[in-house]
């Protein structure tokens, strides 16, 4: 088996675990999007699906270094791919994310055990959460669409693709958010408590 078969299996298996563990969290975390408290239950989910998250990024990020080199040494012409940097932006941006949701999601999640998820939060941080919850799932998606769409191999430009991408998460926090303020009704309220500053 080839070095580059090796490298090629291990990003394969960052993105499934990457995009299988962000998926199931995403959608169970929608659910405390329609105010019911937090549970112990939903913490130990969390915590396990959090942990294939970072298995899948680590995976992503050494073996794309790894594929890079490879590419380096055996065809660099092919490191000029639009394509392949906006994929590296991307990738970054999901880096970032990443460090944001262990810094401030998960501990707000753990914080509000036993209530609804935005009791007592500051507006601010709910956009900022829900912004995360966005550019997690726009940034596990469109990498794996990228690597398997050839034909965008020196296509359009990176700017046209990360334009693109943040046209994407722009429209997918608006929608957040209206869910927010459609549907998250914490304890069968008629209207949302305002959160404190």
């Amino acid at each position: 088996m080839s070095c580059h078969t090796v490298l090629l299996a291990l990003h394969l298996m960052g993105v499934a675990f990457g995009i299988g563990a962000s998926t199931i969290l995403d959608l169970r975390t929608v659910r405390l999007l329609y105010g019911r408290p937090v549970t112990e239950q939903d913490l130990a989910f969390a915590g396990a699906l959090s942990a294939f998250v970072r298995i899948g990024l680590v995976l992503l990020v050494i073996s794309g270094l790894g594929l890079l080199l490879w590419l380096w040494l055996t065809d660099p012409d092919l490191l000029a791919n639009p394509k392949l940097h906006a994929k590296l932006t991307i990738v970054a941006m999901l880096t970032l994310n990443g460090c944001l949701i262990e810094v401030i999601a998960l501990p707000l999640l753990r914080s509000q055990c036993g209530r609804p998820l935005f009791d007592g939060v500051s507006y601010r941080t709910q956009v900022a959460v829900l912004a995360m919850g966005v550019v997690s799932a726009t940034s596990w998606y469109l990498p794996f669409l990228l690597g398997i769409a050839r034909e965008l191999n020196f296509g359009p430009s990176a700017l046209t693709i990360l334009t693109a991408y943040l046209g994407l998460l722009g429209m997918g926090i608006v929608v957040a958010l209206a869910w927010r303020c459609a549907l998250y009704r914490p304890g069968g309220q008629s209207a949302v408590t305002p959160p404190r500053a």
